[in-house]
C-alpha cells in the first residue's frame, strides 16, 4: 500500500488496496489532531464517515515515501491542458493552471491562481511548455511572475509566440525539469540531396540540442560538377556566397573543392548574424519547416 500528503488539503490518498470498510469505495482521508493525536477521518462517495487513529497507519507511511506535492488535474489529455477546454486543469506547488487558450495578436493565455501566497515563483522552476495537435513541442518558457497572491480569482499569464506557433499551438503542459533534464543533449539530421544532368547537390545539417532547445548546428553543402555550364555555375555560387556571410561574421569555416563546411554556436554569433533558426528554437519547428523545404529530418 502506498500513501502521500498534500500540504495544503491534508489529504491522504492511497492506492487501490485500501478502500471503505463499508462499501469497499477508495475514499479520501483527511489527517487532523485531537489532543496532541492525529486521527484521520474519511468520507466516501457513499457518504460513510468514520474515524481511526492514525498510528494505525504509522508503519504505512514510514515505508512510503510521503510527497509534499500531489499534483491535482482534471480532463487533462495524457498530462496536457487542452486549448479553450474551460475543465481542464493542472494543480502544481498549491498553484492551479487552467482556461488555455488564443487571444489574438501572436498571444497565448493560460490562468493561474492559488490558494496560497507566493514571493519567490522562479525558485519552483516551473515551465510552461506549448505543444501541436500532434504532441510535438513547439516552444517553452519559465513560469515567472513577481508574486502570486492568495485568492482564487484567476490571473491570465501572457506567453508572446511567433505565427507560426500561435497557429499550430493545440496543447499547454506544466512541467519542472531535473538536472539530468536540463543538460540532456540531442541533435536532428537534415539533409537535401538533388541530383540534374549537369550537378549533384548533397545538403547535411546537424542540429544541437540542449533540454530541446536549439544551441547550434553543423553545416556542410557539397556541389559535384558533372558538366561545366551556366547551372552548374550558378549551384556553385549559391554555397559560395553563404561562404562569404559566413566569413563576414567571422564564424570559422572550410571551403574546397565546391564543399563549404562551418559550425555555428548560437550562444556566440557576431551581431547581425541570421541564424538558419534562433536560439531556443524547438526539434519540431526545425523538422516542420526544414520538410517544408523539401528537407528530410530525423
Amino acid at each position: 500500500m502506498s500513501v502521500s500528503i498534500s500540504s495544503n488539503t491534508q489529504k491522504i490518498i492511497y492506492d487501490k488496496e485500501y478502500r471503505c470498510p463499508k462499501c469497499s469505495i477508495i475514499p479520501f482521508i483527511n489527517i487532523f489532531t485531537n489532543e496532541n493525536k492525529l486521527f484521520m477521518s474519511t468520507k466516501c462517495t457513499n457518504n460513510h464517515n468514520y474515524l481511526k487513529p492514525f498510528d494505525e497507519m504509522e508503519n504505512i507511511i514510514k515505508t512510503n515515501p510521503i510527497s509534499t506535492d500531489v499534483p491535482e488535474n482534471n480532463n487533462l489529455v495524457d498530462g496536457f491542458i487542452k486549448i479553450y477546454d474551460t475543465n481542464a486543469d493542472y494543480t502544481t506547488n498549491d498553484i492551479r493552471f487552467y482556461n488555455f487558450r488564443k487571444s489574438g495578436d501572436n498571444k497565448l493565455l493560460i490562468n493561474y491562481s492559488s490558494e496560497k501566497n507566493h514571493s519567490n515563483v522562479a525558485d519552483l522552476k516551473l515551465f510552461i511548455e506549448i505543444y501541436s495537435s500532434k504532441k510535438e513541442l513547439l516552444t517553452k518558457e519559465q513560469f515567472i511572475v513577481e508574486s502570486i497572491a492568495n485568492s482564487v480569482a484567476g490571473v491570465p499569464y501572457m506567453i508572446d509566440v511567433t505565427d507560426q506557433i500561435y497557429d499550430l499551438a493545440f496543447y499547454a503542459k506544466i512541467v519542472t525539469y531535473s538536472e539530468e533534464d536540463l543538460k540532456k543533449q540531442t541533435t536532428a539530421t537534415c539533409t537535401y540531396n538533388n541530383s540534374t544532368d549537369n550537378y549533384l547537390v548533397e545538403y547535411k545539417t546537424i542540429y544541437s540540442f540542449t533540454n530541446n532547445e536549439l544551441t547550434g548546428y553543423e553545416v556542410n553543402k557539397k556541389v559535384e560538377k558533372l558538366h561545366e555550364n551556366k547551372a552548374t555555375t550558378s549551384a556553385i555560387a549559391v554555397i559560395e556566397k553563404e561562404r562569404d556571410d559566413v566569413a563576414r561574421f567571422e564564424i570559422p569555416f572550410t571551403y574546397a573543392n565546391n564543399t563549404l563546411n562551418y559550425k555555428v554556436d548560437l550562444n556566440n554569433v557576431n551581431e547581425g548574424y541570421i541564424p538558419l533558426y534562433s536560439k531556443g528554437t524547438t526539434p519540431a519547428i526545425v523538422k516542420i519547416n526544414d520538410t517544408e523545404k523539401k528537407w528530410i529530418c530525423e
